[in-house]
């Protein structure tokens, strides 16, 4: 998982990458950071695994999630989500969550689960993006907003394409639905995916 930190002192753990940005130019500019830290999100996040994560939780504004989630989907719906759960809940107003996957399935749970309300009385707006460079697929970007009054797009302001945007992602939404039944009875029934190739065999 990557994080993006606006703090300036350095949180970063042994054996975690981190890039930082410039040197702010005066005293007004903050100094932004990414880093990698090590974290299993099977596991709830305040398990001693994702310790180093859930410890920059409240000053992190970005939160990057790339092809993790569907090789741990048994797990993470056996555990209904709980680390995401924990995450979205424990994480600043304002904080992005931008999900990246091979396959669209499984964002329908994540915006349920993202949908509701916790403690504090926030919630997440969504957003569904088409990926245009490499991977073909969708992303999902998710956004913590207690100003919100509901689960809505990102998009839905006060504009004459916000229900005609809206429509779109809630139809996209329900053909990610069938397409994970479908899935789940296609292993029901034995199908397995195919090894990989090794390169250069024929």
């Amino acid at each position: 998982m990557v994080v993006q930190d606006s703090c300036s002192s350095n949180n970063n753990n042994s054996g975690s990458a981190s890039a930082s940005g410039q040197q702010p130019r005066d005293h007004h500019q903050h100094l932004h950071k990414c880093g990698f830290e090590f974290g299993d999100i099977t596991s709830p996040l305040d398990a001693s695994t994702n310790e180093a994560i859930a410890s920059m939780v409240n000053s992190t504004e970005i939160f990057s999630c790339s092809y993790v989630i569907a090789e741990n989907a048994v797990k993470l719906q056996q555990n209904k989500f709980e680390f995401f759960r924990q995450l979205f809940s424990e994480a600043a107003d304002g904080s992005l969550f931008f999900f990246t996957e091979t396959t669209h399935r499984l964002w329908p749970d994540l915006i349920d689960l993202a949908s509701r309300q916790d403690d504090n009385n926030s919630f997440m707006r969504y957003t569904l993006n088409r990926i245009r460079h490499g991977k073909s697929g969708w992303q999902l970007a998710l956004l913590k907003d207690s100003s919100t009054a509901g689960n809505i797009s990102f998009s839905s302001r006060s504009c004459s394409k916000s229900e005609e945007v809206r429509a779109v992602e809630k139809e996209l939404i329900e053909r990610f639905k069938r397409d994970n039944i479908a899935h789940q009875l296609r292993i029901d029934r034995g199908w397995k995916r195919d090894e990989k190739k090794v390169r250069g065999a024929k």
